[in-house]
């Protein structure tokens, strides 16, 4: 059993009724509205910048 507190109670209250999913295309989640609008991704401009990109999120 989960047992929240009365204030976790409306916290989760809140950001049930606030949430939104935003699809682009038919089954997509977005990551943001408008992310299907970026401009694709310099992966070669990026791979000449810093070299080995197998891992982005190392410097």
């Amino acid at each position: 059993m989960l047992a929240l507190r009365p204030e976790e109670l409306e916290r989760r209250e809140v950001v049930s009724r606030t949430m939104r999913l935003v699809f682009h295309g038919d089954v997509i989640i977005s990551q943001f509205e408008h992310y299907d609008r970026l401009a694709p991704f310099d992966w070669e401009g990026y791979r000449k910048k810093y070299g080995d990109i197998q891992r982005l999120d190392r410097d």
